[in-house]
C-alpha cells in the first residue's frame, strides 16, 4: 500500500460526506440550472446533486461553443443527460444534432431534460459506441458519468446492450455529420480514424487514468496523420480541425 492510499480514502470519505449533507440540504429541489439549461434531479446521486449545482460540464459546452455554427451537423457519442446538446441547440437552434448514449437508464433522463427546456429532441441512438457492431456488457454507476465499457470500481451492475461501431452510426443518421463531440468514458481508444471522412471537427474528452498515457498519445497522432490537428482545450477536452478536401462531407 502506497503513503497515498489512505490519504485517498480519506479524501473520499469527506466528500462522500460533504455530498450527502449538500443533497439533504437541497433535497426539495427537483431542477437545477446550468448555463440557462434546465436538468432534471430525479435518480441524482449525492455526488452527482453536488456536481450539477457547481456547473456541471460548461467547461465543455463553453469549449463546442466556441466552435459550433449554425450551419453544423453535429453527432455526439456519450450524450449522459443531453446537457451539452441542449446548450449547443439554445445557442444554435438550427443546428443538426445526433446523440448517441450507452447508458439505458439515461434516456428517460434525456427526455425529461428536452422536455423542461421546450425544445424538441433531435435523433437519439441508445447504443455503446465501439470497434465493431454487435453485444457488449456495459457498467452501470450511480454517478452516470462513470457508466462506462471498462470495468470500474464504481459501477453498479453490468447490463448486455448493442454496440455500433461509427461508420455505422454515420450510415444511419438521416444527415452526413461534419462535427463530432465525444465523451466515452475510455472507449476513444476505439476510434478508427478511417471513420472520420466525413468530419472537419472534432472534440474528444481523453481518460488518460482509465486508458493511460500512453494510448492518448496514439490516438492524437493518429489523428494528427489523418490531417486533423488541436485547435483549443479545455482540462482534457481537446477541440480539432481539419479541412475536408472539395467534393467530400454532406
Amino acid at each position: 500500500m502506497t503513503s497515498k492510499q489512505p490519504l485517498n480514502r480519506i479524501a473520499e470519505t469527506a466528500r462522500a460526506a460533504r455530498d450527502h449533507v449538500f443533497s439533504l440540504a437541497t433535497f426539495w429541489k427537483r431542477t437545477v440550472e446550468v448555463d440557462g439549461v434546465k436538468l432534471t434531479l430525479d435518480g441524482a446521486s449525492p455526488r452527482m446533486r453536488y456536481v450539477m449545482f457547481r456547473g456541471y460540464e460548461s467547461g465543455d459546452s463553453s469549449l463546442a461553443l466556441r466552435h459550433l455554427t449554425s450551419t453544423d451537423r453535429v453527432l455526439e457519442l456519450g450524450a449522459s443527460v443531453g446537457f451539452l446538446a441542449l446548450r449547443c441547440r439554445k445557442a444554435f437552434p438550427t443546428i443538426a444534432y445526433c446523440m448517441v448514449e450507452a447508458n439505458p437508464d439515461l434516456s428517460a433522463i434525456i427526455r425529461k431534460n428536452f422536455e423542461l427546456n421546450g425544445l424538441l429532441m433531435g435523433p437519439l441512438f441508445s447504443v455503446a459506441f465501439g470497434p465493431n457492431d454487435g453485444e457488449v456488457d456495459f457498467g452501470i454507476s450511480e454517478n452516470f458519468w462513470s457508466s462506462s465499457l471498462l470495468t470500474r470500481a464504481t459501477e453498479s451492475r453490468r447490463v448486455r446492450i448493442p454496440m455500433l461501431s461509427l461508420s455505422t452510426i454515420v450510415s444511419q443518421m438521416t444527415y452526413t455529420p461534419n462535427v463530432l463531440l465525444m465523451d466515452v468514458e475510455g472507449a476513444e481508444t476505439s476510434l478508427n480514424v478511417t471513420d472520420l471522412k466525413p468530419f472537419s471537427k472534432l472534440m474528444i474528452e481523453f481518460h488518460p487514468k482509465l486508458t493511460g498515457e500512453h494510448a492518448v498519445r496514439d490516438i492524437i497522432s493518429a489523428l494528427n496523420k489523418a490531417g486533423f490537428y488541436e485547435r483549443d482545450r479545455d482540462s482534457a477536452t481537446r477541440y480539432f480541425e481539419r479541412k475536408i478536401p472539395e467534393g467530400l462531407g454532406g
